[in-house]
């Protein structure tokens, strides 16, 4: 029997590939996109538009069917025509950024169904309030849809923690310590002497300031020497951001969240947008669900920026190795102690992930230490909480 492939199925490949580097180009050329667009408006119903009229959306989305659809299973065999729309020109701007929105949801769905260490199952806070699942598996999904709106060059510049902190000790005196002056908001801040490389500053910054390095980087720093004309060019892609060159990388992407909200109510998805914008900054919203005889109020958002954040830190991508389960967990635990995320849901959520990975590595006890810490903080502070030494007895206890 002939096992190569014919002629005819190389130049349907080919032409499949070539069809998505166009859609690609539309995507990512921002000046393209941006020909007579309102600074108001959104870009992404110009690249809508734009595909459309190329004849490639439909084309692309069966792509991105076929390319996600055994993952999402049923929930993506129920999804409408306007969700896959969405995830399909967030894949062509970036498809590291939707292998990131699916794999959050994969963990949110896992995190909400299945009965944790601490023995709860959300799901059945869910169903008990009424609260549609599937919107909630939506927001997961397209909770970064708003980085179309993002500059590509800043969206793809996607720095790690260590090479961001040792970027910003190199610039010590121009950059580091005039940005956490500003940030601590203290004129005569000095920096520790024992602070003597990069490694010693993104220990400092996570453990004693809480905070990530790149919080204090400017996107100038980042992005390196650029042309008068690139530099142009990216001056009037951020200014859709309502941002400069000195902003920092946080900074920039921090519009994403109310861009997905315009993006998803564009479409009719009000919640999903409520939902996915307040997935970093939540500032309380309406969509809630109520835990147990304690009767902690949980904002779904919550859920979604732990799950979002767990994968951020675990995932390898073509800037970074991925994260251990346990620095994953210590930063959410950073993210509690700034107030980013409510301390219940991220206490059973890390004690569910702890009870999951911990195998006694002794390279990982410095992680754990933290974690546990925290952990005996929370329960010691918060009449009722349960016991996140215990294991509910339908746990399972393998690794991930």
């Amino acid at each position: 029997m002939n096992t190569e492939s014919s002629p005819q199925a190389h130049c349907e490949a080919d032409t499949t590939l070539e069809r998505t580097c166009r859609a690609r180009d539309i995507v990512r050329d921002l000046e393209l996109v941006d020909t007579a667009l309102d600074s108001h408006e959104l870009r992404y119903l110009h690249i809508k538009e734009l595909l459309n009229q190329s004849g490639m959306l439909n084309h692309e989305m069966a792509r991105v069917r076929n390319l996600f659809g055994e993952r999402l299973g049923e929930f993506g065999n129920e999804l409408d025509d306007d969700i896959w729309e969405m995830l399909t020109i967030l894949e062509l701007f970036d498809d590291e950024t939707a292998e990131h929105c699916v794999e959050t949801y994969r963990i949110a769905k896992d995190k909400v169904e299945r009965t944790l260490s601490t023995g709860f199952v959300l799901a059945d806070f869910f169903k008990e309030e009424g609260v549609d699942v599937n919107t909630f598996y939506r927001a997961c999904l397209l909770h970064d849809i708003g980085k179309v709106e993002v500059p590509y060059l800043v969206v793809i510049n996607k720095i790690s923690d260590p090479d961001c902190a040792r970027l910003l000790f190199e610039h010590k005196d121009d950059v580091l310590i005039p940005s956490l002056k500003k940030h601590l908001n203290d004129e005569m801040f000095v920096l520790p002497e024992n602070i003597n490389s990069g490694d010693a500053l993104l220990k400092y910054l996570h453990d004693t300031l809480t905070v990530r390095p790149q919080t204090l980087a400017p996107v100038r720093l980042l992005l390196g020497e650029m042309t008068p004309s690139e530099k142009q060019e990216v001056e009037r892609q951020l200014a859709h951001c309502v941002c400069t060159l000195d902003d920092s990388l946080i900074t920039v992407m921090r519009p994403h969240d109310g861009f997905s909200e315009r993006i998803l109510a564009s479409g009719g998805r009000k919640i999903e947008g409520v939902l996915a914008s307040s997935h970093h900054e939540n500032h309380g919203n309406e969509y809630k669900i109520t835990v147990g005889a304690l009767q902690i109020s949980v904002d779904l958002a919550h859920i979604i920026h732990l799950a979002d954040v767990e994968n951020a830190i675990r995932s390898m991508r073509h800037y970074k190795e991925g994260q251990t389960p346990l620095m994953a967990l210590k930063i959410l635990a950073i993210h509690s102690q700034q107030k980013l995320v409510a301390s219940f849901i991220t206490y059973i959520w890390i004690a569910d992930e702890l009870h999951r990975n911990w195998d006694g590595n002794q390279s990982e006890q410095e992680n754990y230490d933290y974690i546990a810490k925290f952990l005996d903080t929370q329960k010691s502070t918060h009449l009722g909480y349960p016991d996140w030494r215990s294991v509910h007895a339908s746990t399972p206890s393998t690794s991930l």
